[in-house]
């Protein structure tokens, strides 16, 4: 009675646990940019701040986020030739 017992409770836990597997899509798989964009410029970032050397550093951290998600984009500094252009801008310099 006990096993036949923990077996349905263990059928169950199975069964409801099963139907989230589709649901669940983890972030960073590097499919986010669409197909046709091959190369991506990413300028140098401006540091509206006082902080020191915050921009190098942002912008450094934001290139090799870029490498890691997608290994076949190609980043560059300069928007000429790029098919997308990656800026970054301060709260204050946001037209909402």
């Amino acid at each position: 009675m006990k096993r036949t017992l923990s077996v349905i409770c263990f059928a169950a836990l199975l069964l409801s646990v099963s139907g989230y597997t589709e649901c669940y899509r983890p972030t960073g798989r590097g499919d986010g940019l669409p197909k046709h964009i091959k190369t991506l410029a990413i300028p140098p970032f401006q540091n509206p701040s006082l902080r020191y050397k915050v921009e190098q550093r942002f912008t450094s951290a934001v290139i090799d986020e870029a490498i890691h998600r997608s290994r076949s984009l190609k980043i560059v500094s300069t928007p000429e030739g790029a098919d997308a252009v990656m800026n970054g801008m301060s709260r204050d310099e946001r037209h909402d």
